[in-house]
């Protein structure tokens, strides 16, 4: 299996940009005869895009970036892309408290296939502490089941 490097130029704060430079990317080592290409840390959003963070349109731009790029390279059979952006879970992204909110983001990583994130739920495996997945690219795919039992158990005693 080819593996490509996708090393961009982000710009922080352009998701549309960046995630054209990530299609780009993707296509131009695909056309090389690439199935993985992985990008670098939150290249979805720049680096380091700091307060634009708590910003909760941004987070949901972000999502929505991450959806349309997946779409935009879904006629690439069999490529992978690992894309680096902010994730949080919820709509909100926050804990609240009567007396405080507290953000929660996070340094994330999604494999885009086939026109979609393949992880489906990943936010029950990040909220459980998992922080190492595995799943197929060209081979078979991995039952979940198992862990998905594992942590409905732990989670219900």
């Amino acid at each position: 299996m080819k593996v490509a490097l996708a090393q961009i130029n982000a710009t922080v704060g352009d998701l549309a940009g960046n995630a054209r430079l990530l299609a780009q990317a993707a296509r131009q080592a695909y056309q090389q005869g690439a199935m993985l290409v992985v990008s670098p840390e939150l290249s979805l959003t720049g680096y380091p895009p700091e307060d634009l963070l708590l910003r909760p349109a941004f987070m949901a731009a972000c999502a929505e970036a991450l959806a349309a790029l997946a779409a935009e390279l879904a006629d690439c059979v069999g490529l992978h892309l690992v894309v680096g952006h902010p994730h949080q879970f919820g709509e909100r992204g926050d804990v609240r408290s009567k007396s405080m909110a507290v953000q929660q983001r996070f340094n994330a990583a999604s494999v885009l296939s086939g026109g979609q994130e393949l992880v489906d739920r990943a936010d029950d495996y990040l909220a459980a502490g998992i922080t190492h997945l595995i799943t197929a690219s060209g081979g078979p795919d991995y039952d979940m089941s198992a862990l998905k039992a594992l942590l409905s158990w732990r989670d219900n005693r």
